[in-house]
């Protein structure tokens, strides 16, 4: 008769062998144990995990998660293109300054209002013809009026020298003696003697390329 440690698979103890064999020929050790968990945790085929069994979700059951998305809520693609426009057409440092003259202007007594601000090329340069017209010639226009791309009323004129966009001039009325008087103190100057009313940003003559 060969050696029951012969036949056994590699790694069944021989005394469990014996005991499951006396259960199972009704020599009073009761029932063979039913399916159960296996050394390591795992689970012996056909056993039911603590708690009951478990069921797998429906794929696409219930409604979508509610709450924003991870990193911060939904997200939005940047705007194409170069930097925006000023609402008002002006440059904002040199709308800031404006106000502030206009303000120290008004505890004067005086007022400032701008009556000509933004102007594209096209614009400048139907006033540059405009201009040619009445002095009857394009020389003495260009006196008083710049050719487009010149002037500081382009709002494009502050870009290309990192000042943003937005006008770096405008035409004013008002109390022009206490603006000229006033005016570099709040970084505003008055560049042209034939256009008393046109103001600028101080020292973009500095800058300019």
């Amino acid at each position: 008769m060969p050696n029951l440690q012969d036949i056994l698979p590699p790694g069944l103890d021989p005394a469990m062998l014996q005991q499951l064999m006396a259960g199972a020929g009704g020599g009073g050790g009761g029932p063979m144990p039913g399916p159960g968990p296996i050394s390591g945790g795992q689970m012996t085929p056909g056993a039911s995990p603590p708690g009951g069994p478990q069921t797998m979700p429906e794929t696409g059951a219930g409604p979508p998660p509610q709450g924003p998305p991870e990193g911060g809520g939904p997200q939005t693609m940047p705007q194409q293109g170069g930097p925006q426009q000023p609402e008002s057409g002006l440059n904002p440092a040199f709308e800031e300054r404006f106000v502030a003259l206009r303000n120290a202007v008004r505890e004067q007594g005086g007022d400032l209002y701008i009556y000509s601000g933004p102007r594209n090329k096209e614009e400048q340069q139907q006033l540059l013809q405009e201009t040619a017209g009445k002095y009857g010639d394009m020389k003495e226009a260009m006196k008083r009026v710049k050719p487009p791309g010149k002037s500081t009323h382009d709002p494009e004129y502050g870009v290309p020298l990192g000042l943003g966009p937005g006008a770096l001039g405008a035409d004013i009325r008002g109390d022009l003696h206490l603006a000229h008087k006033m005016g570099p103190h709040f970084g505003l100057v008055f560049p042209s003697q034939q256009q008393p009313w046109h103001m600028e940003f101080a020292g973009i003559d500095k800058v300019k390329t």
